[in-house]
Parts: structure tokens; C-alpha cells; sequence
């Protein structure tokens, strides 16, 4: 293996993701800022700054679109061409992904629930079925199906298309 490049800045790294093209690297820095490196060069395309450390970020399937989450309850949706702010909402969120196909934000929350946004910031539905904090979720490729693993010790399945917990999980564990 060959080390291409590295970075160092007096700050932790909190999160990292490829665009899907992987013309872009983006890094989560503890010092409440994430960054939009131009790869393979590690160019600065963009600063993002939050008010407290930033704990996730996802990019949009058509990498249009960067959503970062904050320790500071704050969930900012960025235009990834430009960098600029888009739209800033309070949620408590752990973690953040994007739908592929309808750009579709799904936060994993600290009070147990999971939420749909579009990328207006516009709240669409709101999931429940944990009973404890959301923390960390995947959407399948086709956008059909999430995942979202719990404090409360559970993994499970849920259909986009219904909000409702499928059965696709059970006799797994």
C-alpha cells in the first residue's frame, strides 16, 4: 500500500466521506468545522463551520447536496457546488444520511425517533419505535429500505415507502 498524501490539523477527525465520484473528500475536524477537500490534490474547496463540533455529515445522491449535524442541535444542508448554507434546522440528531434516488435527509435522533426531511429542511414524517437513542442508520442503494441501529440494543428495518417497521430483521439475531 502507498500513502498518497496525509493532513494535520490540532483537531480530532470526527467524520470522513468520499463523494460517490470520489472527486471530493470531506473531513469533520472536532474544531467544529468540516471541510471540502478537491481530491487527490486535498485543495480546500470549502469550510463549513458549526458552533460546536461536528459529529456526521452525508452527501446527496447527486452530490448536489451536503447535510452536516452538530453536538450544537443543528443540522445545516449546504449547496456543495458553492459551499454555501442552504438551510439550518434544530434537531438532536447522532447521525445523518441521505436517500439516494429523491435526496431525501433521515436524521437518527436523541430522543429515539428518526426523522424525514427534504432538502428544504422541511420535516416530511417523523418514525418512531425505539426506545432509545438513534445511533447510526443506513439507507439501502435503491432507497427503499433503512436501517437504524439503537441504544436499546436493536437493529432494525424499515420500508421508505411505508414508515413502518418491515419484518425483514426478525430471526436474524
Amino acid at each position: 500500500y502507498e500513502l498518497k498524501g496525509s493532513l494535520k490539523k490540532d483537531s480530532s477527525i470526527t467524520d470522513l466521506l468520499f463523494t460517490s465520484d470520489s472527486k471530493f473528500l470531506l473531513l469533520a475536524w472536532e474544531s467544529n468545522e468540516f471541510v471540502v477537500y478537491r481530491f487527490p490534490e486535498l485543495q480546500v474547496r470549502s469550510t463549513h463551520l458549526h458552533e460546536d463540533k461536528v459529529i456526521g455529515f452525508a452527501i446527496s445522491g447527486n452530490s448536489e447536496f451536503l447535510a452536516s449535524i452538530s453536538v450544537d442541535k443543528v443540522m445545516k444542508i449546504w449547496d456543495r457546488a458553492d459551499g454555501t448554507e442552504k438551510h439550518s434546522v434544530e434537531v438532536d440528531a447522532k447521525c445523518v444520511a441521505f436517500t439516494p434516488v429523491e435526496n431525501l435527509l433521515i436524521t437518527g435522533n436523541r430522543d429515539n425517533s428518526i426523522s424525514i426531511w427534504n432538502t428544504a429542511g422541511t420535516l416530511k414524517t417523523k418514525i418512531q419505535g425505539h426506545t432509545g437513542p438513534v445511533n447510526d442508520i443506513i439507507v439501502s442503494r435503491r432507497g427503499h429500505l433503512l436501517i437504524s441501529g439503537s441504544s436499546d440494543k436493536t437493529v432494525r428495518g424499515w420500508s421508505l415507502d411505508r414508515h413502518k417497521t418491515t419484518d425483514l430483521l426478525q430471526g436474524l439475531f
